[in-house]
């Protein structure tokens, strides 16, 4: 069944040129087109199985099945997406290796049972949590994936790294809610788990980088990703709920000392993070931004910061019921400057019948792109 997947996956043109132009714009450079990054629609992939998340969770193969069937979507967009897949055992997969348990749902992702009392978080040493990293919770399991996700499928498909967030949200995770009284009321433990936080990000992001030969400031992520210059995605989406000052003592040092061991790297977040984000956009080690919740921001503001420090947006802003699919790519890319830098452009359509052949879309994206942009490389 694995080979006849992959036998379905298209020619690799097109994902050759999205990765050069993703590249590009990761290292600060003007490609012939802004990536765009969609998905489409596998012909006759109907006759390869399903299998809910649970399945997926308990059987290494099933799981490989359903990532790849997810990377051959990607691939029939015909657009700038590198398709990719990775061992998903959910957001709190590094929690386990601190001993804490998952429950496994069949249709919805896993989550945690329990969260570590405080004496024990007080207790670890971050020398502690590396050994921990190495042969504690899921580890083992992942490892073991890899290498059989490797074996089967080769260098045909691209394998990134299971779910890690980011220091902050780690904490939160292991700690729960009482993480936030901590704040007011111990703020040197608090330190103390983001030491240890910030040591569970980047030993798990090691292992696994090194169990896929992926270097440490590149690779893959999210299906669709490549990155460069900055090989790993943080995660922000606790951090939202700090204020500026919180931020900026508890959260800060830690994202930076994180993404520092990787060259630098993105962050994502979910929610309304409008307090710090010219600060994060301003962290040298960020190479780009993606907001969960665009929705919540004016994308004219966000791109023309992110476009005048030489940084990125990952994403798109989302399309209004009455625009027009040319209209769209007009306003994002309005912003700017004039000059075609700083996205890589992932849609947030509106579901018009527009959007339904993807090919075409590609075609009107960068048709749209040589009327508003000067060509790549000119003054």
């Amino acid at each position: 069944m694995i080979d006849d997947i992959l036998a379905s996956f298209p020619p690799s043109t097109a994902a050759t040129m999205g990765q050069r132009r993703q590249a590009a714009v990761w290292r600060g450079e003007e490609p012939d087109s802004l990536p765009i990054l969609i998905g489409g629609a596998a012909p006759d992939s109907e006759r390869f199985p399903r299998y809910s998340l649970g399945e997926q969770y308990r059987d290494p193969n099933k799981m490989l099945v359903g990532q790849l069937l997810g990377a051959l979507n990607i691939a029939w967009g015909h657009s700038d997406a590198v398709p990719s897949f990775r061992v998903n055992f959910g957001c709190a997969f590094l929690a386990t290796l601190i001993g804490l348990e998952q429950r496994v749902f069949e249709e919805q992702m896993p989550w945690l049972v329990e969260h570590c009392p405080k004496e024990q978080l007080a207790r670890l040493s971050p020398d502690q949590v590396t050994q921990m990293a190495r042969e504690g919770g899921l580890m083992p399991e992942c490892l073991a994936r890899y290498a059989l996700f490797r074996e089967a499928v080769g260098d045909r498909v691209a394998c990134y790294i299971a779910d890690t967030q980011g220091p902050f949200d780690l904490a939160h995770l292991l700690r729960g809610e009482e993480l936030f009284y901590d704040l007011y009321d111990d703020p040197e433990f608090v330190h103390h788990l983001m030491r240890l936080a910030t040591r569970l990000y980047i030993e798990g992001t090691r292992l696994m980088k090194e169990a896929l030969g992926e270097p440490a400031n590149a690779g893959h992520h999210s299906g669709m990703l490549r990155m460069e210059n900055g090989g790993v995605r943080l995660c922000a989406d606790t951090d939202t709920l700090l204020s500026r000052a919180q931020w900026r003592e508890f959260s800060l040092p830690y994202l930076r000392e994180a993404l520092a061991a990787f060259g630098g790297g993105w962050v994502h977040f979910c929610g309304s993070g409008h307090q710090w984000l010219d600060d994060l956009i301003a962290v040298p080690e960020v190479r780009g931004i993606n907001c969960g919740n665009p929705e919540r921001y004016d994308p004219a503001e966000v791109l023309g910061k992110l476009v005048a420090q030489g940084k990125f947006y990952f994403g798109g802003f989302p399309q209004r019921p009455d625009e027009s699919l040319e209209e769209y790519f007009r306003r994002q890319l309005g912003a700017l400057g004039g000059r075609r830098r700083g996205l890589i452009f992932l849609p947030c359509g509106n579901g018009s019948p527009e959007w339904q052949e993807p090919e075409r879309v590609v075609e009107r994206w960068r048709a749209v792109q040589d009327q508003m942009l000067a060509p790549a490389g000119t003054a």
